[in-house]
């Protein structure tokens, strides 16, 4: 029924031939809207910007009821978003090149604040400050610098007004739902000094059912605090000094995810306790291989669709008395712009922020037992992680009515990076000595520019180039204290190449090049004394010296794209195009390598062979990033809105993204699952065999996604108006893994909304995901705790199976918000 739905809405769409979500709702009608961004570092039209760019502005954000990070990338074509594990690992990804590793500084699109980068949870952007949300899709490093290889998604918050106004927002739902916003902004000193605070507050518990079965602890619950405040200072026309202070704080509980029950597939792998060790090789729902220490790993062939989920956490007894994933962050920011009389200007910028996490949680989302003297699952994480970062930016830009125009400047990133993994609450009471301390850092200096030259008035081209140096480096820091580092640095030139002709005034088409890059870096693990001493005693079982596979290597990107943007008789507009990307090195996730000999035994469990043993103190095994090969990606994206009548609007947006792998490409598993290792990758001067995955999907990125709306207003008496808003999100099918084993099924979730507004007061009633679909949000593969099958005692050798996070069902609320003010 939903697909037959999403079938219908979709094509309707289509038949409207709309156009790009450019339009203002002022009046008593819908019309178009000139839209301004700053997708170059200067602010231009929107539709003559040769880059492919979603915009939504704050109040398009309230109007289609997108309060959130993932809401925004829903209605988004090209633009996907998991949180993975929960908030504090999310991994956004744009036209299907993803990170793969949750560290902050490896992003592959970096979110942006009033443009500048937060390289630390993204996933928590004030929603309630926002005025415009550009996405920009494709390679942004010319513009934006580091972490864009992929995209870039830059908001900008609100300034104050030139009289006082305050607007407040209640938001009440379903699962207790309360929202509160509040924004109070205006002059402090008439024409010089304006202010601005504002508050943000999240509340919401999750679904009833989301509950752990022996201790009740509620799941999916998520908490936040949000708040800006901001001066700006303005004692010439040609002057101003903007000073903002943001506070975020995030308390949520342990996301509802689950584990494949592998005991209700038939034919499958029987997780009885009695026999769970047998094997079903004859059933097409598995496909099993030998995995770590000689361990048999499946892994679940088909599609995946939901199953009845158990939360077997039990945090009593792996001494984690409440589970939670907490984000903190202080960020203070300044920018200074002059004017100059040409029309040229002058902005320096930038900022300092401190951020904290930490998660408490059962990371193998089971119970605790013993399976052969051995304790299964023990699945206690901690991670409190502190990040530093600061930017500064000083750059000039000419000004915009020259025929030719130019800009330029200077910036400088640093970032630091200090997590500790206690896996045992022993672990964690001794202090830092007892769990694994992760110490990383960056910075970037780089140089851009900026040179546009109208040819003709229809003709106009455009090269933008950054030179940047990025130092990426790590510590391991050993229990005595001592530290080991290294680092790599990559020095690259990222150029863009754009050209733009307008034959008529609402049309432009245009061509782009760019380049983006990621760069090289260090994985510390392997600096660890306890893997020297290893390598040292029984240099043997090492394929190559732990030092060189410490490093890995840049990946590049080059990206070209074709597009069109226009208007239609001042009632629709839109934006078309496609592009193809050559990627190179992609690096795949960070991999566990185990050398281990075969009897050496851990069974204390603390990373280090056991007293008495030969291996006494020692490690074999650390984890690391690999080049999986090249990728070659192409994909269409088209955006479009429509005013149908002055009282009806239609928007529709889709993306089709066809990224795979090279002839050759290939990944080292933690388990073979049965394929054979029919390729081999390169470490140091020495080959180890891997998986080929050459011409399969690059995975958990959906080929075909789209978003279809309609809006309807009609005037009431009393200056007041009646609207209603539809609107649904399709999602194709996705792989879980670059494995292209287990695949997710398309889906479709669709909203509702309908209410009043009068002069300065709007209340709303909504309904979300009206069909109740639950198609699992995330799914991946991941090491769910159970013991793989015939894995001998000793360091652990964990199943890899299916885990997802439950999807919310059907919700409904209520929204008023009041806006008051001279």
């Amino acid at each position: 029924m939903i697909r037959y739905l999403s079938c219908c809405i979709l094509v309707a769409g289509i038949s409207l031939v709309s156009g790009a979500p450019a339009h203002s709702q002022d009046g008593l009608e819908f019309q178009l809207e000139e839209i301004v961004v700053t997708a170059r570092k200067r602010e231009e039209n929107l539709q003559e910007v040769p880059v492919a760019i979603s915009v939504f502005t704050g109040e398009g954000l309230r109007q289609a009821g997108i309060l959130s990070t993932r809401d925004l990338y829903a209605y988004t074509p090209g633009l996907n978003y998991d949180t993975g594990f929960d908030q504090n690992a999310a991994t956004p990804a744009i036209r299907g090149v993803v990170s793969n590793e949750i560290a902050t500084y490896r992003q592959k699109v970096t979110t942006f604040l009033d443009g500048m980068p937060i390289l630390g949870q993204q996933g928590s952007v004030p929603f309630q400050t926002i005025d415009q949300v550009e996405v920009l899709r494709g390679p942004q490093s010319a513009a934006f610098g580091r972490s864009t290889f992929g995209g870039a998604i830059n908001f900008t918050t609100v300034d104050p007004g030139e009289t006082f106004a305050a607007d407040i927002s209640v938001d009440v739902g379903q699962d207790s739902l309360l929202n509160v916003g509040g924004i109070v902004s205006g002059p402090i000193v008439d024409g010089v000094l304006g202010g601005l605070i504002a508050y943000e507050s999240k509340q919401r518990n999750g679904e009833s059912d989301w509950v752990t079965i022996d201790e009740g602890f509620g799941l999916g619950g998520e908490s936040s605090e949000n708040m800006l405040l901001k001066l700006v200072y303005t004692p010439t026309d040609a002057l101003s000094l903007e000073l903002r202070y943001k506070n975020l704080d995030v308390d949520h509980e342990q996301t509802p995810r689950d584990f494949y029950p592998w005991s209700t597939v038939s034919g499958g792998v029987d997780n009885d306790p009695a026999d769970r060790r047998q094997i079903h090789p004859d059933s097409p729902a598995t496909s099993c291989g030998i995995g770590g220490m000689g361990a048999v790993a499946c892994a679940y062939v088909g599609n995946v669709r939901p199953w009845e989920q158990s939360y077997d956490y039990n945090y009593g007894d792996i001494g984690i008395d409440v589970p939670f994933v907490r984000n903190q962050r202080e960020r203070a920011e300044a920018e200074l712009t002059y004017d100059f009389d040409n029309g040229g200007s002058l902005v320096a910028m930038g900022f300092t922020s401190d951020e904290f996490y930490e998660r408490g949680t059962d990371s193998d989302l089971y119970g605790s037992e013993m399976v052969n003297g051995r304790l299964d699952s023990a699945g206690f994480e901690r991670d409190p992680t502190d990040i530093t970062e600061a930017y500064y930016e000083l750059r000039y830009a000419s000004p915009g009515e020259n025929r030719f125009r130019y800009g330029g400047g200077i910036s400088y990133y640093d970032y630091d990076f200090l997590t500790i993994v206690f896996r045992s609450l022993a672990g964690f009471q001794s202090g830092p000595t007892g769990g694994r301390q992760i110490s990383e850092f960056a910075s970037n200096t780089a140089y851009f520019f900026n040179l546009t030259y109208d040819v003709t008035e229809q003709f106009t081209a455009s090269l933008e180039g950054r030179y940047q140096n990025d130092e990426v480096g790590g510590n391991n820091i050993a229990g005595s204290g001592e530290v080991t580092s290294g680092s790599q640095s990559t020095k690259a030139f990222l150029p863009r190449l754009a050209l733009t002709y307008t034959p008529s005034g609402p049309t432009t088409y245009y061509l782009q090049i760019a380049k983006g890059n990621n760069p090289a870096g260090v994985n510390s693990g392997w600096f660890a004394s306890e893997i020297e001493l290893a390598y040292a005693s029984f240099p043997e079982f090492f394929p190559v010296p732990p030092q060189q596979m410490a490093f890995y290597q840049e990946e590049e990107v080059v990206s070209t794209e074709i597009g069109i943007k226009g208007t239609i008789a001042e009632r629709v507009s839109y934006a078309l195009n496609a592009y193809h990307l050559n990627w190179d090195n992609y690096t795949e996730i960070f991999r566990g390598l185990n050398f281990s000999p075969a009897d050496y035994v851990d069974g204390n469990r603390d990373g280090v062979g056991d007293a008495g043993t030969p291996y006494d103190g020692m490690d074999f095994s650390a984890s690391t990033y690999l080049g999986a090969g090249n990728v070659t990606g192409s994909g269409l994206e088209f955006e479009s809105s429509a005013i149908l009548t002055d009282n009806l609007r239609a928007g529709l947006s889709a993306s089709y993204i066809n990224i795979s792998y090279d002839a050759g490409a290939c990944t080292l598993l933690a388990a073979n699952y049965g394929v054979p290792l029919d390729e081999t990758i390169t470490i140091g001067n020495s080959t180890i065999g891997c998986n080929s995955v050459a011409g399969q999907e690059i995975g958990t990125q959906p080929k075909l996604a789209a978003a279809f709306s309609l809006d309807y207003r009609l005037p009431l008496d009393n200056g007041m108006e009646w609207f209603t808003r539809w609107s649904t999100r399709y999602t194709g099918a996705q792989y879980a893994s670059v494995m292209n084993l287990a695949r997710m099924d398309a889906f479709s979730v669709s909203d509702v909304r309908t209410g009043l507004t009068g002069e300065n007061w709007r209340a709303e009633a909504y309904i979300t995901n009206v069909f109740d679909e639950d198609a699992p949000q995330g799914l991946q593969i991941f090491f769910d705790g159970e013991p793989a099958i015939g894995a001998p005692p000793g360091p652990p050798t964990w199943r890899q199976n299916l885990v997802y996070t439950e999807r919310r069902g059907t919700a409904v609320g209520l929204r008023v918000s009041y806006s008051f003010g001279d």
